[in-house]
C-alpha cells in the first residue's frame, strides 16, 4: 500500500470496514481467480484483477471487517447468474470469504423508515445504520452513496480515489 493511501486511510485502520456489495463482489469473484473480474458480467469493465489485490490489502489493514445480510444477499445474487463448474468456483470463494466477515442484522423495519430509504434502498440503508452504529469506515465505488454518509457525519471513501492513489505512487 502507497504513503499516500496510508496517509489517507490510517487514521481509520484502528476501525472497522465496512465494504459495499461491488467491491466485495470484486473480492469474492478474485477469491477464486482475480482474472475473472474482468469477465463477470457484473464487473467487467468497471474493475480489474489488480482491484483484487487492492481490496486485500485494504481489508488486511483494519481489525475487522463489517457487513449486513442485505450486502451478502446483493453479492450472493450476482454471482449466481453464472452455471456449471465456474459458478461453483465463485460461490466457494465467497463462502471462504464470509468467514471473515463480521455480519451484523438490523431488521428491514428499522431501516425502511429512514427519509433516505426511498433514494438509496434497503442495503445503503442497512450501511448508514451499521457504520453509525460500529464508526466503520465505509467503502463503496457509488459515489452518490460516498457523499451521503459523509454529509451524515459516517467515514466514507469512495474506492475510485483510494484507486487513484494507489496507482500514482
Amino acid at each position: 500500500m502507497t504513503r499516500v493511501l496510508v496517509a489517507q486511510l490510517g487514521p481509520h485502520f484502528r476501525r472497522s470496514l465496512l465494504i459495499d456489495a461491488n467491491l466485495l463482489l470484486v473480492l469474492a469473484i478474485g477469491q477464486f481467480e482475480p482474472l475473472q473480474i474482468e469477465r463477470h458480467k457484473k464487473t467487467k469493465g468497471e474493475y480489474r484483477a489488480e482491484d483484487h489485490g487492492l481490496m486485500v490489502e485494504l481489508l488486511g489493514a483494519f481489525a475487522r471487517c463489517l457487513t449486513t445480510p442485505h450486502i451478502l444477499t446483493e453479492v450472493s445474487n450476482q454471482l449466481a447468474q453464472g452455471s456449471g463448474a465456474m459458478q461453483y468456483a465463485l460461490f466457494q470463494g465467497f463462502a471462504d470469504l464470509t468467514r471473515i466477515l463480521i455480519e451484523h442484522h438490523v431488521p428491514c423495519c428499522d431501516l425502511v423508515g429512514h427519509d433516505q430509504f426511498h433514494a438509496f434502498g434497503l442495503t445503503d440503508m442497512g450501511i448508514l445504520n451499521l457504520a453509525a452504529r460500529e464508526e466503520a469506515l465505509v467503502i463503496s465505488a457509488d459515489s452518490s452513496l460516498v457523499a451521503y454518509l459523509q454529509r451524515a457525519g459516517i467515514h466514507a471513501v469512495d474506492y475510485r480515489s483510494i484507486r487513484i492513489f494507489d496507482r500514482e505512487y
